[in-house]
């Protein structure tokens, strides 16, 4: 069956609550701006899940307190700095697994690496000509300060 490929010249006009949007356009512009550190550290951590047979391992496979585990801690948090995230609520939701974490922040890069080509390639754009529509109800087609 031959593949279907989108080749419309047309838009799509994105809303949401103005928080996330924000959060998504400082994520992108983070990326952006510090790209090739991002990636090469991205780049790092990966290597070293798959050299060491992790990328697909259950999260019960370390010791929080063994040396791979700190390890993996360590480069989480370094690229979760060049990412500008708060590790925090992470640490909270995997209980501070280190190789969750990990996943979770490749995963993270990945989409965004994603959306980030998108505006590169002139796929998608903000425009700061319209200000963000909010609406108050997650009803579809509510106008804004309903």
């Amino acid at each position: 069956m031959p593949a279907i490929v989108k080749q419309s010249p047309g838009f799509v006009d994105v809303e949401g609550k103005a928080v996330t949007l924000t959060d998504v356009s400082r994520a992108l512009e983070t990326f952006d701006s510090d790209q090739e550190a991002i990636k090469s550290q991205y780049n790092l951590l990966h290597g070293y899940l798959s050299k060491m047979k992790l990328l697909k391992a259950r999260a019960d496979r370390l010791e929080r307190s063994d040396a791979v585990s700190k390890y993996i801690a360590e480069q989480n948090q370094k690229l979760a700095n060049l990412l500008r995230i708060d590790r925090a609520p992470i640490d909270r939701l995997t209980s501070q697994n280190a190789l969750l974490n990990a996943k979770i922040l490749l995963s993270y890069h990945r989409r965004l690496e994603r959306y980030h080509l998108f505006f590169v390639e002139g796929r998608a754009k903000a425009s700061g000509a319209t200000p963000p529509r909010v609406a108050s109800s997650p009803s579809i087609g509510a106008t804004p300060g309903a």
